[in-house]
């Protein structure tokens, strides 16, 4: 709990100084050194590829290996649907990651994100010409998201593979007391001296994700004070991010205080209903809503092709069942209950983050 608390108000200061540009570069390349090294340790281990390959490609039952209850029973007793899919959660990323990508690009300014609302003139003339500059980029969204979702899966088959490699035998599973120093052992294997290159490595990795929390946090805000009112935005702007980053800075230590005033000892468990929520049902709602508003907003020639539009269907199909099923899972007959109060408090904070952006903008026009 106190570590978890100097962390996040550390990361609140941070992120108020916006000095993670620097600390991102350092990221960059220690966690780049630690993955190659890792790899070359996997490939001098010489696991079972074809477990590996089989394992990757074609599905297979879900289910904790026996000796589980013995070394780590809190794992053991936890639904094997519910931990694979808070694994897909963290993996892959939460809804809000992906809403939030939008507002990346404006910083980019890639095609024409980063400038005033298009005119439905100059979208109709975008839709016409098949070599306008707004449509070829659109090629750097989709290298970008390739590279990006590349990565992680690589990233994550090699760390499963040495874990089932190296710990599965061992029968070791890193916990609270025990976090980095079993895992390490998958760079070590190469030379003792590349421990704490593991260690700085997985932390700055943390860190990162941690960080991307407070970024995200005021993304979401001042994207829906662009839907409510574009023009008022620049002058909120500011506001708006300092609002985001106390709910939580502030919000996080909060909760991290009162979980240690009232015992709770499983901070996993504490934040898994909202996980299920945004890393796995969510996600369905986000796949859903994608080709519906292209065709609620776009001419037909800026769609996405039929096969992209059946595969996010499809997509969201699969994340709504695994999180209904993870869901009833954790929580039994209770589960739709937790499910529902979840769903319940997303549409509490829109419609607030509504109110405040329409309060902007009253306040914006009485300025006018």
């Amino acid at each position: 709990h106190l570590c978890g608390a100097v962390v996040c108000a550390g990361l609140f200061g941070l992120a108020l100084t916006g000095g993670y540009q620097r600390l991102e570069r350092v990221q960059l390349v220690v966690v780049g050194v630690m993955l190659v090294a890792v790899t070359i340790s996997l490939v001098l281990l010489r696991p079972d590829w074809v477990a590996v390959v089989k394992g990757l490609f074609i599905p297979q039952p879900l289910r904790y290996p026996d000796w589980l209850a013995e070394v780590a029973p809190a794992i053991a007793a936890r639904p094997v649907w519910v931990e694979t899919a808070v694994y897909v959660s963290v993996i892959g990323g939460m809804s809000y990651d992906y809403l939030v990508y939008v507002s990346f690009l404006r910083d980019k300014r890639w095609g024409l994100a980063g400038y005033a609302p298009v005119a439905a003139e100059e979208v109709d003339n975008v839709a016409i010409d098949p070599n306008h500059p707004a449509r070829r980029w659109v090629l750097a969204t989709f290298v970008d998201s390739i590279a990006s979702f590349a990565a992680v899966v690589f990233f994550s088959l090699v760390f499963v593979s040495m874990g089932a490699h190296i710990l599965g035998p061992a029968r070791q599973i890193p916990d609270e007391h025990n976090m980095l120093n079993l895992q390490a052992e998958f760079v070590t294997q190469l030379h003792s001296a590349l421990y704490p290159l593991y260690v700085i490595g997985a932390a700055l990795t943390m860190i990162g994700t941690l960080y991307g929390t407070f970024e995200i946090g005021a993304r979401l805000l001042q994207e829906t004070m662009r839907a409510v009112d574009p023009d008022g935005l620049g002058r909120q702007e500011k506001r708006l991010r300092m609002a985001a980053l106390l709910w939580c800075g502030v919000g996080g230590v909060g909760v991290i205080l009162w979980n240690y005033r009232n015992g709770t000892e499983d901070l996993i468990g504490f934040i898994t209903p909202a996980t299920l929520f945004t890393g796995v049902l969510s996600c369905g709602f986000v796949c859903f809503l994608a080709p519906w508003a292209d065709r609620r907003f776009l001419p037909s020639s800026l769609r996405m092709n039929w096969g992209l539009a059946t595969l996010n269907v499809i997509s969201g199909v699969i994340f709504v069942a695994l999180g209904v099923k993870s869901y009833w899972d954790y929580g039994g007959q209770k589960g739709p209950t937790v499910m529902g109060a979840a769903i319940a408090g997303l549409i509490i904070a829109t419609l607030l983050a509504c109110a405040l952006a329409r309060m902007f903008e009253r306040r914006n026009r009485q300025r006018i």
